[in-house]
């Protein structure tokens, strides 16, 4: 079942990928964690815990961390299942 306010059925993204996606669309950018946090509007500390996997992006950081191509973020889950 989706959780409240989901409208597709695609399932959700475990911290653990969410932390290596964030930090390989760094990387990739060749960013410091400073940096991406300004371009995404948060605190250099938020891409800290993102990275580590201790933190899940809400939708607007999602989507000004995607690349363009991507239509809409999903959901976070605890783990690997």
């Amino acid at each position: 079942m989706s959780d409240v306010g989901d409208d597709d059925d695609e399932p959700d993204i475990p911290l653990d990928l969410w932390a290596a996606l964030v930090y390989e669309a760094r990387r990739g950018r060749r960013m410091t964690q400073p940096q991406l946090a300004r371009a995404a509007g948060v605190a250099q500390q938020t891409i800290s815990k993102l990275e580590r996997g201790r933190l899940c992006p809400h939708d607007r950081v999602k989507l000004r961390l995607a690349p363009p191509s991507t239509s809409s973020p999903r959901s976070c889950s605890p783990g690997r299942p």
